[in-house]
């Protein structure tokens, strides 16, 4: 048996190292053994990417903020009209019911404060309903009423708040 020439097993053995330098090299690797290669381009998409999203929600904060203020304000500006039609209809009641106009009875009192609360008092409360002087019904109903205004005119530009809102950023759930 013949051995093998020791320089050709060298030869062979560097050979095969040099290829596996060649083919190794122009791969660069992370510490985990990922590719490197693109990094620098995926990261400056991804930070591009980033950053339009940063602006967009600042834009969008912004344009619901726009839209909150200008709701706020026609809210007020009405909430202030309403009460002033409320004080202004209420001085009336001295001409509108004259101080003599005499007493309503305890049971209009209780069918009224009821309606107002949306409740239903026992008949027994009937007998220890006290009469109401009809100026006072007047200025309850007139509170009453415009109570109701205000509620309304909340619902309502609660209603526009949302619907802007829908318009600054349509893909939010539930808009119309």
């Amino acid at each position: 048996m013949t051995l093998p020439n020791p320089y050709l097993i060298g030869a062979y053995a560097l050979t095969g190292l040099l290829v596996l330098v060649a083919i190794a090299a122009p791969i660069k690797r992370y510490g985990d053994g990922r590719h490197a290669d693109g990094k620098a381009e995926v990261q400056a998409k991804w930070d591009k990417s980033i950053e339009r999203g940063r602006i967009r929600v600042e834009e969008l904060k912004a344009a619901a903020g726009r839209v909150t203020v200008k709701t706020e304000t026609v809210y007020v500006d009405r909430i202030k009209t309403i009460r002033e039609k409320g004080d202004v209809i209420e001085r009336r009641i001295p001409y509108y019911v004259s101080a003599d106009a005499g007493d309503l009875p305890g049971g209009w009192r209780l069918l009224h404060d009821d309606a107002a609360a949306g409740t239903v008092s026992d008949t027994a409360d009937l007998a220890h309903a006290a009469p109401v002087t009809a100026q006072a019904a007047a200025g309850a109903v007139i509170d009453n009423y415009g109570t109701c205004h205000e509620t309304s005119q909340r619902l309502t530009s609660l209603q526009d708040w949302v619907r802007a809102q829908c318009k600054v950023n349509p893909p939010l759930e539930g808009c119309p």
